[in-house]
């Protein structure tokens, strides 16, 4: 029997966390000065979306469901370090 028909919707393959972090920091990215937890959670949900980048509103809504100055809060140091950029619609 074959893995997908065994797990179906159920398996969830990822990379692992060196192949991970230089998606998200690129292989000279500085991963020495550690993000919390859950700034990583938002590097990583951004850069799910690639080009398109994400809504700060969808993030605080339906991602984090936190108040949207929490997640302003995380943007914002994310942004001060240089590991996302913003841009006005």
């Amino acid at each position: 029997m074959s893995p997908l028909i065994r797990w179906s919707d159920c398996l969830i393959i990822v990379a692992s966390q060196e192949l991970r972090n230089n998606a998200i920091f690129g292989a000279d990215g500085d991963v020495i000065t550690p993000v919390q937890d859950l700034q990583y959670c938002l590097l990583e949900h951004i850069a799910r979306s690639r080009y398109r980048g994400r809504i700060q509103k969808y993030i605080s809504t339906y991602f984090l469901r936190f108040d949207p100055k929490s997640t302003f809060h995380h943007l914002k140091k994310l942004q001060k370090r240089g590991l996302i950029t913003r841009q006005v619609p």
